[in-house]
Formats: C-alpha cells, sequence, structure tokens
C-alpha cells in the first residue's frame, strides 16, 4: 500500500467511510491490509453509497405493464457477488426480477446483509409468499417493507405469509403488502404490525376512472386502531363517513393522531365528508392538520364557523377543486393559521387575496404555498384571464403578513410575464430573504 501503510488504522477506517463503491473495490486489491479496511468500513453501515443499494431493472418503473419481465439489469453472478463484498454494509436493498436466477440472486444478496437489511423494496420483484417470508426471517430489523406490486399482475402475498412476516419482523414501522382482498390493509392485515406509522384505509385500486373506495369493516378497523401505535391514518382515495372517524375515536390511535390525510397518491380521488371532518376535529385531540381533499365539497364558507366552534388549526392543506374564494377567506379569518397549502384550488383569484390579508391569519401566516390555482377558463384564452393572482397581489400579502418568511408559488400559465412582474419577484425575495426564508415561483 506504500504510504498507506503508516497511516494508523483508526485514520485509515475513517478515510475509507467518504470512498464509492468503485473505490472501496480498489482499495481492497491493494493488499490484505487494504482489503481488511475496506471490509471494516463497509460493516459499519457508514458509506452512502453502500448503505442503500439498487439492482436497475431493464424497464423504467412507470412504465407499467401487467404481466411484463422487470429483471435486472444486471446478471445473476453479478448481483450475488456484490452481495458478498457489500452486502454487510447494506441497510436499503431495492430489488426487481421475475425469472429463477433474479429470485436466487436476491436471496443470496439478503443473506449477505446478516440480518442488516433496514427497508426493502420489492415492487418489481414478483417474489412467491415463501420467498418473502424467507427474505422477512433473515431480515428480523426491517423497518419497512414494500412486497410485491399488485398492479403488475404478481401475485398476492397469502394472509399465513403475512402472519410470519409480522412475527419475523417485529420492528417493521411501513409496510405494503397486497393479499388479494378487496379491503383496505386496515380492515385486513395491518392489526398484526403494532408498531406501524400510518392506518392506511386505501384499498390501492381507486383511480381516476373509478369512485373512491368506502371503508365499511368498521369493527376492523376499530381493532387496528386499538393494536398498534400509528400517528397518522392515510385516507386517500377513499370515500369517508362520519361512521369511519367515530370507529376510530376513542382509541389509542384516535387519542395520538396526528395527521389524517394524504399518502402522496395525489393522482386518485379522495372525498372526506364535511361531516366527518367537524368528526376528527372533533374526536381526535392531538390533530394538528386539516386536509380537505381534491373532490371534498365544503357546504359553504359558514362550514368554518361550525369548525372553529369545536376547534381551530394552524395548519391547513385545502386541496378541494370544489373550494371557493370565500372559503379560503373564511379559513384563514376562522383560524389562526402558521401554515396554509393551496393545491388545485381552481377558483382562486386575486379577490381572494384581500380576504387573506384581512383575516387574522395575516398576523400568523409563516409558511405558505399556492400550487395550480388559476381559475378554469371556458376556452383556449383562460392564460388572459384578469382574475389570476399576479406577482403585485403576492407583494402586498407578504407585506401585509409580517411573519410569513416562506412562499411557494407555481402555476399553470401567467398572463404576464413583463419585466415589472419580474422586478415585483425578486422585491418578493428581497423581503422573505431578509426574515429568513426564501420565495419558490415556477410555471408551466
Amino acid at each position: 500500500m506504500g504510504v498507506a501503510a503508516s497511516v494508523p488504522e483508526d485514520a485509515l477506517d475513517k478515510a475509507a467511510c467518504w470512498l464509492k463503491k468503485d473505490d472501496l473495490l480498489r482499495l481492497r486489491e491493494i493488499s490484505p491490509h487494504g482489503r481488511d479496511t475496506a471490509r471494516r468500513a463497509i460493516a459499519r453501515k457508514a458509506i452512502p453509497h453502500v448503505r442503500t443499494m439498487h439492482v436497475p431493472t431493464m424497464r423504467f418503473y412507470h412504465a407499467f405493464v401487467p404481466g411484463s419481465a422487470y429483471e435486472p439489469t444486471a446478471p445473476p453472478q453479478a448481483i450475488e457477488a456484490m452481495g458478498r463484498v457489500f452486502g454487510a454494509g447494506c441497510a436499503c436493498l431495492m430489488a426487481c426480477g421475475e425469472s429463477v436466477s433474479a429470485h436466487a440472486a436476491l436471496w443470496s444478496f439478503v443473506k449477505s446483509t446478516n440480518g442488516g437489511l433496514e427497508t426493502l423494496a420489492l415492487s418489481l420483484a414478483s417474489v412467491s409468499s415463501e420467498l418473502l417470508v424467507a427474505i422477512c426471517r433473515a431480515s428480523p430489523n426491517l423497518l419497512r417493507l414494500n412486497g410485491p406490486n399488485q398492479t403488475l399482475g404478481y401475485a398476492p402475498t397469502s394472509d399465513q405469509a403475512i402472519l410470519a412476516i409480522a412475527a419475523a419482523c417485529p420492528k417493521l414501522e411501513i409496510v405494503s403488502l397486497y393479499n388479494g382482498t378487496d379491503l383496505s390493509p386496515a380492515e385486513s392485515w395491518q392489526p398484526h404490525f403494532p408498531r406501524l406509522k400510518s392506518l392506511v384505509l386505501y384499498d390501492g385500486k381507486s383511480g381516476l376512472d373509478t369512485p373512491p373506495y368506502r371503508p365499511t369493516q368498521l369493527e376492523k378497523i376499530s381493532v387496528a386502531a386499538r393494536s398498534n401505535c400509528a400517528t397518522a391514518l392515510n385516507v386517500e382515495g377513499c370515500h369517508i363517513f362520519p361512521d369511519v372517524i367515530e370507529a376510530i375515536v376513542g382509541t389509542p390511535v384516535g387519542d395520538r393522531l396526528t395527521s389524517m390525510g394524504s399518502g402522496q397518491e395525489t393522482s386518485v380521488e379522495t372525498i372526506l365528508e364535511p361531516d366527518a371532518l367537524l368528526a376528527a376535529a372533533r374526536g381526535f385531540p392531538c390533530l394538528t392538520e386539516l386536509w380537505i381533499s381534491n373532490s371534498t365539497n365544503i357546504p359553504n364558507p359558514g362550514w368554518f364557523v361550525e369548525l372553529a366552534g369545536i376547534r381551530t388549526f394552524e395548519t391547513m392543506i385545502i386541496e378541494s377543486r370544489h373550494v371557493t374564494d370565500s372559503q379560503v377567506v373564511a379559513a384563514c379569518s376562522q383560524n389562526p393559521l402558521v401554515k396554509l397549502d393551496l393545491f388545485g384550488v381552481f377558483e382562486l383569484t386575486r379577490g381572494a387575496i384581500d380576504g387573506i390579508i384581512s383575516s387574522q391569519s395575516a398576523a400568523t401566516l409563516r409558511d405558505l404555498v399556492i400550487a395550480y390555482c388559476e381559475p378554469l377558463g371556458d376556452d383556449d384564452e383562460s392564460f388572459m384571464y384578469d382574475d389570476c393572482i399576479q406577482a403585485a397581489d403576492i407583494l402586498r400579502l407578504v407585506r401585509a403578513c409580517p411573519h410569513l418568511s416562506d412562499f411557494n408559488w407555481q402555476r399553470e400559465y401567467s398572463n404576464d410575464l413583463s419585466r415589472s412582474a419580474q422586478d415585483t419577484e425578486a422585491q418578493i425575495a428581497e423581503i422573505l430573504k431578509l426574515r429568513g426564508g426564501k420565495f419558490s415561483s415556477s410555471i408551466g
């Protein structure tokens, strides 16, 4: 190793943790001393390029075609070799494959991790229930597990296998599995995983062309809410009525829930009945934010007065295409909002800005997002509408909200791309920078 041979072992170990995979391979080849140094560095799981390992597929993940093969780009022998060298340092493994050889290579890699995996993503791997159980038994420290993706036509994981996985991996906090039923995870297998961070009421199937899923197995939902330590309720893709909320109210999960909303499946329709939102505000004492989903229809601005009579919120996420200017203003007037996200509120106009400025939230607002809230036109000239929020409106808002420091403004189009508008945006950015925050703006 030349000069490196005289470097103290602890210094070499520290330096080795900065290396990439190719550099570690070179270090291994220099000498037995280099091989031992690389081995110790890998075993510490301190190398980002080793800690997360990705077995790439020959197809793009977004090009889902049911029944298509998602085979690894690397040959099985290479995957097995990578496991032998780097497996001890891997905490997160993302793998794919449908063939017997791909599954054998995956199994070899998992065994090489010596039980050190914390995250395992097998969405693109058509592993059988038996192999999945074996993999999980070899990975007792798993915190997150994504099983085979149902949209690819992969075989479901059996209920017996799910029970075995729950027993083999007691630390699991995030789990995505499909057992072949038409029920949501909370209505079927989630009660077996006591450390889950979120109860999921979405069946995973409802989309743009199908109605939202309505959970009906209330007793099973209640059992799930009594049997784990979740602090979030994922209702995206669902049609939620008060009966679902009432099944959770009073349970340990209901008493500790801090959020009820999105699992980031932004394309799916979600309806939260206004009475269900009121029931959640009333029954979930630790709820810190209110999410008004994309298809929720708030009856009128007075609904926010009724909500405030139950409790107020500092964080509100409004994504409903049915919400109007007056309802946004009512939300700001009835709540001391610190954070407000407006996404896809298509009826939002410049008039809402003056209402926010005159509301009580003007004195408390610190973080604001206005994204894709342009009015929808009746023709292709919609970009010419004068009602669109403009840079001058945002500047007035920023000046009127003394604590506002972070503002994110995204839109599909703008009817003012003048130099004056650019100068105004520069003023907004400067004001927010002086407040210790930032201004983000994008078009398209």
